[in-house]
Formats: C-alpha cells, structure tokens, sequence
C-alpha cells in the first residue's frame, strides 16, 4: 500500500485479516477502502458483502442493511441479488430501526406560485391594481430532501407501536432571469423546513383483510423569511384488502396549525379521504382517490385567505411491465376550492374566491439502476390553476429528478 496506495486487493486482505483478529473498527475502515477502490462488479460485491459482515458483527443494523443494499446493486449475478435481497428483508423484519431517505431536484417555471397575470382581477367585478413583479410567476430551480426514522417499541404478530421522526426541507434557487425581475427577492425567502415527533400504532383486524393505523406527530415549520409555526397533525386511516386484487383505504386527517405571530391566524384543516386501487388483467395497475378537506381560522389578518373548503380527485394508472429499461406510472386530477369570505384588502370579494386547478404527471422510475441503494426517478408535472381573483390563477411546469431508499 506504500507503493500502490490505491490498491482494491490488498486493502480487501487487510479487512479480512483485521476481521479475522477481532479488529473490528480498522477492518470496518479497509472495507469501506476497498469498496471505493474496487474496479470490477465482483470486486465490489466481495467488499460490500464483507462489509454488511462486519457492521452485523458489530451489532450496526442500519449499516448492515446499507452495505446489503450496495452488494446487491453490483451482485454479478441474479442469483447472488436475489440471495442477498432476501437476507436484507429478513433484516428490516427483524430490526426494530427504520430509516428513509428522499431528495429531489427540479426546474421549475414557477417557484413561488406565483400569478401568471401582472394585473389582479376580480372576475365580474373590477380591476383592483397591479401585482408586483415578486407576486408574478418566477422560474428557477426547486429541490427537497426527507428524512425519516422509526423505532418500534412494542410488536407482536397483529400490533405495532413506533416512534417516529421526519426532517423535511425544500430549497429554492431563482433564475438569473427572475433575479433581474424581482431582485428584492431571494431564493432562501420561499425556502421552508419542518421537523415532526410522532408516534403511531397499527393492528390487524382479526379476519387478517385489514389494518388500522392511529398516528398523532407534533412538530414545528420554519420558513424561509425566519417565521415559525407549531404543527399536531392526527391520523386515523383503515386499509382493506377486497377480492381479485382490489384493495380500499379511508380515513380522516386533522392538521392545527399555529404561527408565530399573533397577526396571523391559527388554522384547524380536518380532511376525509378515500382511496381505491385494482389490479387489471394484464397486471396493470389503476387507482382513484377522493379528499374533502375543510380548513377553519380562528382570528387574525389572514383569516379569509385561511377559511376554506376544497374537493380533490385524482385517477392514476401504473404499467406493470418495464418500457425498455424503465417502469411507467401516470396520474391526473383536479382541486376545487372555496373561500367563502375572502377580502382582498379592503375590497370584500363578491360570492367569495373560487379555486379550480388541473394537475398531472408522468414518472420514470430506472428500477435496474440503482446508486448506493437509492432508486432514481424522473417526473414531469404540469399544474394549472384558474381563479375568480387573477392573482390566484397560476400554471406551473417541471421536470424532476429523484431519489429514494428504505434501509
């Protein structure tokens, strides 16, 4: 290694004769060298596999699982990834530890959601002046990232009872173009942050068709111009297993939401949702989900713009057989929202605010490749939504890149 500082062989005989002497720690070190160093497929799959055998000697499962993960995105054959694959379920059964991790990036035409009308309107009515240039659509990039941990503290056969832990955090970077047109703005001011603690309990029924879930996360957000706000979000949700591949779920969400400032009204949004899916029979996959939300503010400057009611329903279809090297899935919905005293300053809308917004969206996902475990995803949306005051009528286009990993 003095000579040849970058040599995979001999860094992967010292983690062997460092594991074989107990040395754990060093071993675990030449391991992760030789990974990095190895320039072959068996090469990396030898060193990951030595790897997840030293994190399950030193009692690390979360590292185990990692190293699995990596052996089996370079197993050589399809026998050894189904091998290891297998292992690594066994694995995520048996820990009591889980852990998630997302993250995406995006351009997007209009970070800010933003008004696609430098005019602001009301329909029927008449114009109540100009919308500034920060208030307009601006393009840019969007990227976000999410954690999340759960520990089951309590399991037998039919219940479980976990602790849970979410970081959520979405960044925003405007283009030199919307620079230029709203330079008083600044990406880090549309940013937003937010850290849940929860603790959820599930249980089967006893006919073994369905499961119930009761969450309850209490949490802060934080946004970009340095406001907070205090979160407890309550979820009661049933899943039902039906006949020939079906399956339905329903429940009910409610969310308080607290700001910091005493300007700003506090919010109870309570959400009844269903959702069905069925199994086609070519092995396609297609689902439907309905939400009906209602949001009531208490008071405060921003009451009208927080008291509403709103109807969601969205179609999608999942194809069962890759396209070439990837797997295809698409949805299509549409949101209708009522505000029914909205007030645009001073000037009270006549008959209240009315959203209706069409949304749709195509995903890639590239199963057979996989980076360090993550799967990787490209999606396009398009969002467009029209609104009885212009400033609310909104397109939106992006194509986003993902990636995402259970260990």
């Amino acid at each position: 290694l003095v000579v040849h500082p970058g040599d995979a062989l001999a860094e992967f005989v010292l983690t062997v004769v460092e594991m074989r002497g107990g040395n754990l720690p060093e071993a675990r070190t030449h391991g992760r060298r030789a990974f990095r160093l190895a320039d072959s497929d068996q090469q990396k799959f030898q060193a990951a596999m030595i790897a997840a055998d030293i994190a399950d000697r030193e009692d690390r499962p979360l590292a185990l699982r990692f190293w699995l993960r990596q052996a089996a995105d370079v197993a050589p054959r399809e026998v050894e990834k189904k091998a290891v694959l297998g292992v690594l379920a066994e694995e995520k059964a048996r820990s009591p530890f889980s852990f998630g991790l997302s993250l995406s990036l995006a351009p997007s035409s209009n970070v800010n959601n933003g008004s696609s009308s430098p005019y602001n309107i009301i329909d029927g009515f008449y114009p109540v002046g100009l919308i500034s240039a920060e208030g307009q659509a601006l393009s840019g990039w969007e990227g976000s990232l999410r954690a999340n941990l759960a520990w089951v503290v309590a399991e037998d056969a039919q219940r479980r009872t976990e602790l849970t832990v979410t970081a959520s955090h979405l960044a925003v970077a405007l283009s030199p173009e919307a620079k230029r047109a709203a330079p008083d703005l600044s990406g880090s001011d549309l940013g937003d942050s937010v850290l849940n603690f929860g603790l959820r309990r599930s249980w089967v029924t006893p006919d073994g068709q369905a499961k119930n879930v009761v969450s309850l996360e209490i949490g802060r957000g934080w946004s970009g111009v340095g406001t907070f706000r205090d979160l407890v979000e309550l979820n009661l949700s049933q899943q039902r297993r039906l006949k020939g591949g079906q399956a339905l779920s329903y429940g009910l969400e409610t969310i308080w939401t607290m700001p910091e400032s005493p300007a700003r009204s506090d919010t109870r949004r309570t959400t009844l949702k269903l959702a069905y899916g069925m199994g086609l029979a070519n092995s396609d996959r297609i689902f439907a989900d309905l939400a009906l939300s209602d949001t009531t503010a208490g008071p405060g400057n921003d009451r009208t713009s927080r008291d509403m009611r709103s109807v969601m329903l969205r179609t999608g279809w999942g194809r069962a057989k890759p396209v070439g090297p990837f797997t295809l899935s698409a949805s299509i919905g549409a949101n209708y929202s009522d505000y029914p005293d909205y007030r645009l300053g001073f000037i009270s809308v006549p008959g209240g605010r009315q959203d209706v917004t069409g949304f749709g969206d195509v995903t890639l996902g590239f199963d057979r490749l996989s980076i360090a475990g993550f799967q990787p995803t490209l999606s396009l949306r398009v969002l467009s939504t029209h609104s009885n005051v212009s400033a609310f009528t909104t397109r939106d286009t992006s194509l986003g890149f993902g990636l995402s990993a259970e260990f």
